[in-house]
């Protein structure tokens, strides 16, 4: 990658545009270098898949709003930091050696909630928040913090936190399907998902793709 790149772009569909800290705008393509500070937004029917250095892998859907805070990684120590801010629309995460050092620090800010990332496969967009199983079975946690403080724990496939309408976590048991519904276009966008996701995720991702496309 470029010596002063955090990542890069591996996946896109219709209109991903940026605008770099210097403030100068463009749009991404495959393979483009993105950079610590960069705001991505995608369009409708639009989303954008990103791998990083420390091979987190990451997914924004359509008309979503993403803020590339912060990449901080060491490859030779494995360590590091990042907080990345979805302002608005649907995400996908596979954590990579960052959240696997250091519990929480991998960050991913929504409006509504904070989810500390620690080694595992999310899904989110803005009122409810996911855990997935990774190809094998695997299963990590995430920590998500509300507004007003309350802290969650998820340690279970398909383990899911929605907002109530007082702002409260709720949790909740979602099945695959119900999962791939939360994670919406995000899901299809996730660089090397069928590598990365366990089957049940990645089918239930793959059939609700079909159903939104007829």
């Amino acid at each position: 990658m470029d010596r002063n790149a955090i990542g890069k772009v591996e996946t896109v569909a219709g209109s991903v545009g940026v605008t770099h800290a210097d403030g100068t705008k463009g749009f991404l393509e495959k393979g483009d270098p993105v950079f610590q500070g960069d705001q991505l937004r995608t369009e409708v029917g639009g989303a954008v898949g990103l791998s990083f250095d420390d091979d987190t892998t990451f997914s924004l859907g359509e008309k979503g709003k993403l803020s590339l805070d912060e990449m901080v990684y060491d490859a030779g120590a494995k360590k590091g930091s990042a907080q990345l801010s979805v302002d608005q629309g649907a995400f996908t995460l596979v954590s990579g050696q960052i959240s696997k050092t250091t519990p929480d620090a991998l960050i991913i800010k929504t409006p509504t909630m904070i989810a500390g990332i620690r080694g595992t496969a999310v899904t989110g967009n803005g009122q409810s928040l996911a855990v997935m199983s990774e190809r094998g079975g695997t299963t990590g946690e995430v920590s998500v913090r509300s507004a007003s403080g309350q802290i969650m724990v998820l340690n279970q496939a398909g383990a899911a936190v929605s907002l109530s309408p007082s702002g409260a976590l709720t949790p909740v048991q979602l099945t695959p399907a119900q999962v791939a519904q939360v994670g919406g276009n995000s899901l299809s966008a996730l660089p090397g998902a069928s590598g990365k996701l366990d089957n049940a995720f990645q089918a239930a991702a793959v059939q609700f793709q079909q159903q939104q496309q007829q």
